[in-house]
């Protein structure tokens, strides 16, 4: 390992620095919330992958079950300057890759235009450490001197930083109302006969995009500070993720997992963001659903986890982040030996909060009613170290760029005594991350 430490510039001119670079990521979680305060906030920005593999249809099922089973691997050479990543592969599962997952007997009928997953190689990374407050570069590759010189000229060289440089048509929806109206009944009737007990239904936001998408990704990163950021520049697709929730993370054997069901805007002053959280403690709808989504993660890791060792250290606590408050669960449990990358993802892909209860028979109704993909939302977005550290979001809140076209997505459970209009308007509360954010960038 070749590792040398960055005292300047800060990490936001360091990430425009390398953000010419091919294949430039940037996974943030430096916004944590305190309640999360055993997580380790840190930022990874990698560039220049050696290597990719990109799994597209149906029939990359063996090819992507290879991967995730011998992908897994835990390194020796451990460096305390940088626990959570020592180089490895960075990239996304779109929602639509459940087609892998073998318990899941039937696929969707509806694909994007870029891939169901890709995952990128890097061994040359920036790593910040906000415990510690320190930056470094690490490198892998035998060509590791060369390339902190490179990056040492190219902040020395680096141009005073312009205003964000994008342009953002007005969003439309993919769901007129009268049309999501017409579903919600549908999805109530079914509830009411008891095919399943929760639907998680989504609708899609698009709009017009030109410029640099890293401007835009700056822009999103001062406005909502959510604590699993992430930015991918690959060449099938550029995401863009403000998700505040955590799909998994493994870290010395231990698996932890963060729902997220309930969600209330934060309010104008101090007195109605006070009584707007204690709204969303008290509803017996929000509280309901994060429970019972709760007891199915439960259960999932029970799969992959050694017995007895599955446990609830927080049930249903509320968490305020910049524009919202949720409530959050947290899960953890200790791995069977020898579970692999490719048990877990059986286990719990796609993840329960995003999908409804019973998963399976929700998932079919969800593809039926949405007449779309979700595609990277609603996946998951992270990275596998060498080292045996993983971590995945759930992206919600998250922007996919493809050809001057700029997707979003936002939804929420919907039970029995949910209200039409109530989650249609928390539908469009969602998409204000982004509304705020390219509010003066519109065309």
């Amino acid at each position: 390992m070749y590792i040398k430490e960055i005292k300047q510039p800060s990490l936001v001119n360091l990430a425009i620095t390398l953000s010419k670079y091919n294949d430039f990521f940037w996974l943030d979680s430096a916004s944590s919330p305190k309640a999360n305060s055993d997580d380790h906030s840190f930022s990874v920005l990698g560039f220049h992958s050696t290597k990719a593999c990109v799994f597209s249809s149906r029939s990359d099922q063996k090819r992507f079950l290879s991967f995730l089973n011998n992908v897994r691997s835990f390194s020796s050479s451990a460096e305390l300057s940088c626990p959570c990543f020592q180089g490895g592969w960075v990239g996304y599962f779109s929602y639509e890759a459940y087609q892998y997952n073998k318990n899941i007997p039937k696929g969707p009928t509806h694909k994007k235009e870029y891939p169901l997953s890709v995952f990128r190689y890097y061994d040359t990374f920036i790593y910040k450490d906000f415990i510690k407050e320190k930056i470094y570069f690490v490198s892998f590759s035998n060509k590791a001197q060369k390339r902190y010189n490179q990056v040492l000229s190219d902040i020395q060289n680096s141009p005073v930083i312009e205003r964000a440089s994008f342009n953002v048509t007005p969003l439309k929806e993919s769901i007129q109302r009268s049309q999501y109206n017409n579903d919600f009944s549908e999805i109530q009737k079914a509830l009411e006969s008891g095919d399943y007990l929760e639907l998680n239904y989504t609708q899609e936001f698009t709009a017009g995009f030109s410029g640099n998408p890293f401007s835009l990704f700056l822009e999103l990163r001062k406005t909502t500070k959510a604590p699993m950021m992430a930015f991918l520049n690959f060449p099938e697709v550029c995401v863009l993720s403000a998700s505040p929730e955590r799909f998994f993370k493994i870290s010395n054997n231990t698996i932890t997992m963060n729902p997220i069901k309930g969600t209330i805007q934060r309010g104008k002053n101090i007195v109605e963001d006070n009584e707007n959280k204690v709204a969303l403690i008290k509803s017996k709808k929000d509280m309901a659903e994060l429970l019972m989504v709760t007891d199915m993660l439960r259960n999932d890791l029970g799969r992959i986890c050694q017995t007895g060792t599955v446990r609830v250290v927080d049930l249903a606590k509320a968490h305020t982040f910049t524009h919202y408050h949720h409530l959050i669960s947290k899960i953890k449990g200790s791995l069977k030996p020898g579970i692999s990358l490719e048990d877990i993802f059986h286990a719990l892909f796609p993840c329960g909060s995003i999908t409804g209860a019973p998963k399976i028979k929700v998932m079919e109704h969800i593809d039926k009613l949405e007449r779309r993909a979700r595609g990277v939302y609603t996946g998951g977005i992270g990275l596998i170290s060498d080292n045996g550290y993983i971590d995945f979001n759930v992206p919600i809140r998250t922007i996919t760029i493809l050809d001057n076209l700029l997707s979003y997505s936002a939804g929420g459970g919907i039970v029995i005594d949910s209200k039409c209009n109530a989650e249609y308007e928390e539908c469009l509360v969602k998409t204000n991350d982004l509304s705020e954010t390219i509010k003066n960038y519109r065309s």
